[in-house]
């Protein structure tokens, strides 16, 4: 191992747009205020790399291998990975492992996350019905299907309903499979009569 690749200590990057498919840093904002949506904000700090050919666009070059885990389980954070912001090199040089040319380094970061639980309830947004199916996103974000026998759910497209989660695991490349079922009459105890109905 050795080092390489001298960079200003505590560079923070220009945040002057978002990436493609994370929400707006608004958004973000208002999900980590409420206690309920279960987004958090904290501050870490992730092991990353820089490959030589983007050491001039550096922001660029970190967004880079964010992106695959956009949206998705990210390990370094432990939780569903929702945006980030003020990004910034935490040590003054990196580290060149072996003969591979990555400079790997500490980042410090603001990341957004998101950590759904079985048994939790979440606010969801109703985007397409059918007789017997209920699709909404949570976070507008994350598609969850309900399935039933009633005809009429009595909800419509656009109503926000409440979900229990009822499973989580991960799927392709940590890309978060939720399942839950629908909170009838909103809370007054009765039965759920939709949920994701998937084994």
């Amino acid at each position: 191992m050795g080092s390489g690749g001298n960079m200003e200590k505590n560079t923070k990057f220009k945040s002057d747009r978002k990436p493609a498919g994370m929400l707006p840093r608004s958004n973000l904002e208002a999900l980590a205020a409420n206690p309920d949506s279960l987004v958090s904000k904290k501050v870490s700090t992730v092991p990353m790399f820089l490959m030589p050919g983007v050491l001039s666009k550096i922001k660029e070059g970190l967004e880079a291998q964010l992106m695959p885990h956009l949206n998705r389980y990210y390990p370094a954070v432990g939780a569903i990975l929702l945006g980030w912001e003020g990004l910034r090199c935490s040590q003054t040089t990196g580290r060149i492992v072996s003969d591979s040319p990555a400079i790997h380094i500490e980042v410090t970061g603001c990341f957004y996350t998101f950590s759904p639980l079985i048994g939790s309830v979440l606010p969801a947004q109703v985007n397409k019905l059918s007789e017997k199916h209920i699709g909404c996103l949570i976070h507008e974000t994350f598609n969850i299907s309900l399935m039933g026998d009633r005809m009429d759910s009595g909800v419509s497209t656009g109503e926000v309903i409440m979900i229990e989660v009822t499973k989580l695991f991960w799927g392709y490349r940590g890309v978060p499979v939720i399942q839950g079922r629908l909170l009838c009459e909103r809370g007054r105890g009765q039965e759920p009569e939709y949920d994701s109905g998937i084994d």
